[in-house]
Parts: C-alpha cells; sequence; structure tokens
C-alpha cells in the first residue's frame, strides 16, 4: 500500500482562463495565474527549488495564501510574448508535478514514551 502512495502524481494545474494583470510600474506588467489542484507543502517546496535552480523558471513567484503564479514582463510584451511565458509556466507545473511526493500521514508518536521511565 505504501508503494500505492508514492505512484500518486499531482495534478496541478494553471487555470489561464482566468489570467489577470496590474500595471506594476510605468514599464512593466504584473500577471497572476490561480492554480488548480492540491497544492500541498511538498508541491510548494518542489515549485520553490525548481524557481530558484532554474534561470527559465526563475521569474516566477507563489503566492500560497492565494494559490496564485505572478510574474512580470514589459508593458511593450504582446499576446505572443505572454503565451511564450505562460507556456514556461506550464513546463513548470508539470515538472513539479511530476517530482514532488506526497508525504505520507503519519500518526504522531509521542516525543517520550511513558515506558521510558519504568524501571
Amino acid at each position: 500500500m505504501a508503494a500505492e502512495s508514492e505512484d500518486v502524481q499531482y495534478e496541478v494545474e494553471a487555470e489561464v482562463s482566468a489570467l489577470a494583470w496590474e500595471a506594476a510600474t510605468p514599464h512593466f506588467a504584473r500577471y497572476r495565474v490561480p492554480l488548480s489542484g492540491e497544492v500541498d507543502q511538498p508541491w510548494l517546496s518542489c515549485f520553490e527549488q525548481a524557481s530558484l535552480d532554474s534561470p527559465e523558471f526563475s521569474r516566477f513567484r507563489i503566492d500560497p495564501d492565494t494559490r496564485t503564479v505572478s510574474f512580470t514582463s514589459k508593458m511593450s510584451d504582446g499576446p505572443a510574448e505572454v503565451a511564450a511565458v505562460l507556456r514556461r509556466l506550464r513546463l513548470l507545473i508539470d515538472f513539479v508535478n511530476t517530482r514532488a511526493h506526497h508525504t505520507p500521514e503519519r500518526v504522531a508518536e509521542p516525543l517520550i514514551r511513558r515506558d521510558a521511565f519504568s524501571q
């Protein structure tokens, strides 16, 4: 049964249809993309590590509270450039979905066993 839980893969996706943007500065726009699927601590840790390790993914920031990924782009970038960034985001999410591992649920054990003091 433990082998089954290790084989379970995440199915997080970027909800590109809900893409939102705002002016970050006069020259840059900030885009936000909500995520669907299970975004737990192991998935978040893997996402953050992949973002740090790869220059190609370093522009993406995740907000765990709102379950959104944000990135900036030049205001002059057109739809083709933004679409290319979204494709890169999908690659990152697919990578994290395959690399992150669910943490198996465990029953917490007491820090001090009751029988430790009996002689």
